[in-house]
């Protein structure tokens, strides 16, 4: 009849410190490539890339059409970003479940993920303030980034040099402070 006496199951094997860093860079890929291109294909193109980056290190062994078809779901039907952190939140909740009921019917997904949902939410407080909103849909991407890079880059020469004359006023000769 066999053996009966009870055992416990093996742990899983934890994954190494080399499949950490693939998982980062598979992310990083993918977010990457999404702020490089327009934003409904920029979404499309780094869920393309980065599979094929994980298929390539061995973290996935064949492509997810399920996730790319989900992907570019959700970019299509996300709306712009607003400057409005909250709208920017609940429009994106709202797409995720929304997405989520889709692929439920169509079998792309198995079952609901309220992790999804949160995840949707706090992702969408940090693109707004980036000027995109959920998977890439809204502001102008990029060239946004390039001009809040330019003027932070602006405003920051502008204050060295405040700081520089309002230390030298402080500072002068005439203040005691530097003598010849």
């Amino acid at each position: 009849m066999g053996d009966l006496s009870p055992t416990t199951a093996k742990p899983p094997k934890k994954a190494g410190f080399c499949a950490v860093v693939g998982q980062v860079v598979t992310v990083a890929i993918a977010v990457v490539v999404s702020m490089m291109l327009p934003p409904i294909i920029g979404p499309i193109v780094g869920n393309i890339a980065s599979q094929g980056f994980a298929m390539l290190i061995g973290q996935q062994d064949k492509f997810n059409w399920k996730s790319l078809a989900i992907t570019a779901l959700t970019a299509l039907v996300t709306p712009p970003a607003t400057t409005n952190i909250l709208v920017n939140i609940a429009q994106a909740v709202a797409v995720n479940v929304g997405v989520q009921g889709v692929a439920i019917v169509t079998g792309l997904q198995d079952k609901f993920s309220w992790t999804s949902v949160a995840s949707a939410g706090v992702t969408a407080k940090s693109n707004g303030l980036s000027g995109r909103a959920g998977l890439g849909r809204g502001g102008s991407g990029p060239v946004m980034a390039r001009s809040n890079l330019a003027a932070a880059q602006s405003n920051a020469r502008k204050g060295r040099k405040r700081t520089i004359r309002r230390q030298a006023r402080k500072s002068g000769p005439d203040r005691g402070l530097i003598r010849p």
